[in-house]
């Protein structure tokens, strides 16, 4: 991994923890290969008991993160109504 791509998974994981608390690891990230356009990372999160695995594919780092950070929030969405629905 280059240093931007050091510099963009630390700054992932320091927003991810952010959104779900302690528990992110960014598992990989993969530059296209030679006169690819597709980037892709993977992470996963240890949240209320369970591990969710985000995983992403975008022709950027830029579109790379919107993706997953709006993938987080669709989990902490789905979370906050399961909560209230409670048990059925």
């Amino acid at each position: 991994m280059n240093d931007p791509d050091e510099r963009f998974v630390e700054r992932l994981a320091t927003d991810l923890e952010r959104v779900f608390g302690i528990g992110v690891a960014v598992e990989s990230i993969s530059a296209p290969a030679e006169g690819g356009r597709t980037m892709r990372v993977a992470a996963s999160i240890l949240f209320n008991g369970r591990i969710e695995t985000l995983e992403a594919w975008a022709p950027n780092e830029a579109l790379l993160y919107q993706v997953l950070m709006s993938r987080a929030v669709e989990i902490l969405r789905a979370e906050a109504f399961a909560g209230l629905a409670g048990p059925i």
